[in-house]
């Protein structure tokens, strides 16, 4: 993949709320449009901007407490990366390729069942 390198975040930062206490782990769940009106630059973008919002999930500020999974969807939507540690998955975005319909209801659908209880993982902490 051609990963451009952009002057300044694709998007704004997030931090941790300041009134969750120190060993409170979030979990984020990002959903990842791979269907073919994603083809070329969009695909790289949209790569580009997951990988930028992990990085900042990582910050150091961060204290470590956030969890990133990604789903990606077209006609249908799979768990491409299990939950984990952002600071394990910045450099290490999975490559996506843009193919097939857009299917939104497979990808709500799926998030939903990893936040249903019996997906959630035990996070340290």
């Amino acid at each position: 993949m051609n990963k451009r390198n952009y002057p300044q975040p694709i998007l704004a930062g997030y931090k941790r709320p300041q009134w969750i206490c120190s060993n409170q782990k979030q979990s984020v769940i990002i959903l990842a449009d791979c269907s073919s009106s994603m083809a070329g630059e969009k695909i790289i973008q949209s790569t580009a901007a997951i990988e930028d919002f992990v990085k900042t999930l990582a910050k150091p500020e961060n204290k470590d407490a956030f969890y990133v999974r990604i789903v990606e969807f077209n006609d249908t939507a799979n768990v491409t990366q299990n939950i984990i540690k952002a600071t394990d998955l910045v450099g290490c975005i999975p490559s996506m390729d843009a193919r097939g319909c857009t299917d939104m209801a497979s990808a709500l659908s799926c998030a939903k069942s990893q936040i249903d209880s019996e997906n959630l993982p035990q996070l340290e902490n």
